[in-house]
């Protein structure tokens, strides 16, 4: 083969620029990819891999937490974890109750 061959760079979308790779670098927070509810005007993740991050006043409208970190507000039981760096944050998901009557079920569906 010859050198010039060699050298010919592919049209792989500019893998190439000057001969010296193009750095990619692409950072996807994992806070973008789960869902979230929104529990009396707050946006709480649904994933305990990727927790919310809120500010420890959420307390007050979620309700304090039992011993075992874990509260039941509209329909949702939220679970806390107190963030063992910075007092003033707490780690929040969230998740959905399943009805426990016909009444509940047939409410849910109205909405």
């Amino acid at each position: 083969m010859c050198r010039r061959a060699l050298s010919v760079v592919s049209p792989c979308r500019g893998c190439f620029q000057g001969g010296a790779p193009v750095p990619m670098s692409v950072r996807v927070r994992a806070q973008e990819l789960v869902e979230h509810v929104t529990i009396r005007g707050t946006q709480v993740s649904t994933s305990m891999v990727a927790p919310s991050l809120l500010h420890v006043s959420v307390v007050q409208a979620f309700g304090m937490p039992g011993r075992h970190g874990h509260v039941v507000c509209d329909n949702y039981t939220i679970y806390v974890r107190y963030d063992t760096k910075n007092a003033d944050h707490v780690h929040v998901w969230a998740y959905k109750n399943d009805p426990t009557s016909a009444q509940e079920e047939w409410f849910c569906a109205l909405q």
